[in-house]
């Protein structure tokens, strides 16, 4: 009987230690399906780009960066001017245009700054824009501006711009747009 149990328990574990067969590995394929975008035939064609698809983030941060600066209000002009190429063209809400040089630029919005106490930006909305068929990259902004001008009076606007930038990532082009009394 001893023979017998130490058989069976022997038998069991030579069948217990035995390696479980393991599945043959299963291989996933996953359906690739190219998503096909309508076709939209817009009423007026675009003159500037018809392309836009989302650009480079950073190009957002160096506007924001440049904002941040005007708020602090000091170094103006020396601290935008690595912003900017050497040449700038800008277009403001009033339609005033300038084109020259960006120190130039940069001189003008120095003294624009130094007419306010305080300066803040409170901003809506901003996107990074690019199109591949005219090599254009642009940052778009929305945003609020309050000021404390210099004699105390208190003023806001309420602004949209378009920022180009060059292949070097400078700013080579402005445009803004205005309304007052929000």
């Amino acid at each position: 009987m001893k023979k017998l149990l130490f058989v069976s328990l022997s038998l069991s574990l030579l069948f217990s230690c035995k390696e479980a067969e393991k599945p043959a590995p299963v291989t996933e394929f996953k359906t690739v399906t190219d998503t096909v975008e309508p076709v939209v035939n817009y009423p007026f064609q675009a003159t500037l780009a018809t392309d836009l698809k989302l650009g480079n983030p950073q190009n957002t941060v160096k506007v924001m960066e440049m904002y941040k600066i005007l708020e602090a209000g000091k170094s103006v002009d020396s601290l935008l001017l690595p912003y900017f190429a050497e040449t700038v063209t800008s277009v403001a809400f009033d339609e005033k245009k300038f084109n020259g040089p960006s120190a130039e630029f940069v001189k003008k919005v120095s003294n624009f700054r130094s007419q306010f106490k305080s300066l803040n930006e409170e901003f809506l909305t901003f996107v990074s824009l690019r199109s591949d068929e005219k090599d254009l990259d642009f940052v778009s902004v929305w945003f609020k501006e309050r000021v404390v001008r210099n004699n105390g009076k208190a003023d806001s606007t309420l602004y949209q711009e378009n920022w180009r930038f060059n292949k070097e990532g400078k700013i080579y082009y402005r445009t803004a747009f205005a309304r007052y009394g929000f």
